[in-house]
């Protein structure tokens, strides 16, 4: 585009190098506190796109955009592909799925078929 209709001159420049739009990429977690935000950290350092990361870790490509995004949290099944893509185990400090759950004031699943609610007052079935 031309600078005015009756100036053939275009504005051309080169932006500092050291300036906020090279130093900062934009959604780069500094500190991730989340194992989504760690994943998306190490995939902006490596430069990875979120396909390959996807590939390497072995699930799928939106599975990778909501552990970023935060919608979703990894599966066990996934722990070890994204321990190897991180280089640790991001669980290490012995935090569990259900401990996360509580602290966000979420329900904890039971998957159990000897699970009774508090309210009820029949005895569970005693194994053998």
């Amino acid at each position: 585009m031309d600078a005015l209709p009756f100036c053939k001159v275009t504005l051309r420049g080169v932006r500092c190098l050291h300036g906020p739009y090279f130093t900062e990429k934009k959604g780069y977690p500094a500190t991730p506190k989340t194992v989504g935000e760690a994943i998306r950290k190490r995939r902006l350092d490596l430069g990875l796109k979120q396909t390959e990361v996807a590939k390497r870790i072995g699930c799928n490509e939106l599975t990778v955009v909501n552990w970023e995004k935060g919608h979703t949290a990894p599966r066990v099944n996934h722990l070890p592909g994204i321990a190897a893509f991180l280089g640790y185990n991001p669980l290490q400090s012995g935090e569990t799925s259900a401990a996360r759950r509580m602290a966000r004031g979420e329900p904890i699943p039971i998957e159990s078929p000897y699970f009774c609610h508090p309210v009820l007052t029949h005895k569970m079935p005693v194994k053998d």
